[in-house]
C-alpha cells in the first residue's frame, strides 16, 4: 500500500460565507488530500451535509470542535479508505486525535487553538 499522504492544514478565518466554502471545496478538489484540518471555522455546528458539501464524499470520518462565540472551531476530516480517526482526548483547546494508517500503523495529531491574551 502507498503511504504517500497529502495533508491540508488551513486557518480558514470563518466558514460562514458561501464564497469561503466554495474556495475550500475548490482547493480540496485540486489538492485531493487524505487529511484536512480546518482551523478557525467559527461554526457552532457541523453536520454530515456540510462536510459533504465542502469536502466531498471521500471524507466520511470527521471530528468537529465548535467555535466559542466568534473564536475558534476546528474541523478534522480523513478519508476512511486510508485513515481511521478516533478522538483520544477531547480537551477544549487542544483535542488529541489518534489516526490509524491501514494496516495497523498509528500516529497522533493535536489541533490546538488559543485565544490571544489582551493587555
Amino acid at each position: 500500500m502507498d503511504y504517500n499522504l497529502k495533508t491540508v492544514f488551513w486557518n480558514v478565518r470563518g466558514l460562514n460565507s458561501g464564497a469561503k466554502c466554495t474556495a475550500v471545496r475548490s482547493m480540496i478538489s485540486a489538492v485531493a488530500p487524505t487529511i484536512v484540518c480546518l482551523q478557525e471555522t467559527k461554526l457552532a455546528h457541523v453536520s454530515d451535509a456540510i462536510v459533504l458539501e465542502m469536502l466531498g464524499p471521500s471524507f466520511e470520518d470527521y471530528f468537529f470542535l465548535p467555535a466559542a462565540g466568534t473564536c475558534g472551531g476546528i474541523l478534522l476530516a480523513c478519508q476512511r479508505s486510508t485513515i481511521s480517526l478516533s478522538l483520544q482526548s477531547p480537551h477544549r483547546r487542544a483535542p488529541h486525535y489518534g489516526l490509524g494508517l491501514f494496516p495497523g500503523r498509528r500516529w497522533s495529531l493535536v489541533a490546538h487553538w488559543g485565544v490571544r491574551a489582551t493587555r
